[in-house]
């Protein structure tokens, strides 16, 4: 009786691609901002152990908050309304906390759209 393996050696190798990518793949999957970046460095990197698990690292890790809008949990996708003084509270606290510097806090605080929420 023979067995017929042939087919083995392909199937290894696509499971190893798609190991290799997985980086990059889930980057694209969960539209990472970086995600090229994180392609770039899969690829080139990606065959060293250390490169490929920052890649993936990279690719899992929290994607940061669109802050266009202010936003509230019962507003579901509408952008909420926040009264100004809140939304200066919030700035003078990223000053106080140094998260901002003096001149971004006097560009937001007169531009609405790039005060916080």
């Amino acid at each position: 009786m023979t067995d017929d393996t042939s087919f083995l050696p392909a199937v290894v190798a696509a499971a190893c691609l798609v190991a290799y990518a997985l980086p990059a793949l889930t980057a694209f999957r969960r539209g990472h901002p970086s995600r090229w970046t994180i392609l770039l460095v899969n690829l080139l990197l990606g065959f060293t152990l250390l490169g490929w698990v920052i890649s993936l690292c990279w690719a899992l890790s929290d994607l940061p908050e669109r802050r266009s809008f202010a936003r509230r949990a019962d507003a579901g996708d509408k952008p909420a309304i926040v009264p100004e003084d809140e939304n200066l509270a919030q700035l003078r606290t990223l000053l106080d906390d140094g998260v901002i510097t003096e001149g971004e806090y006097e560009i937001m605080r007169q531009t609405p759209a790039m005060a916080p929420g």
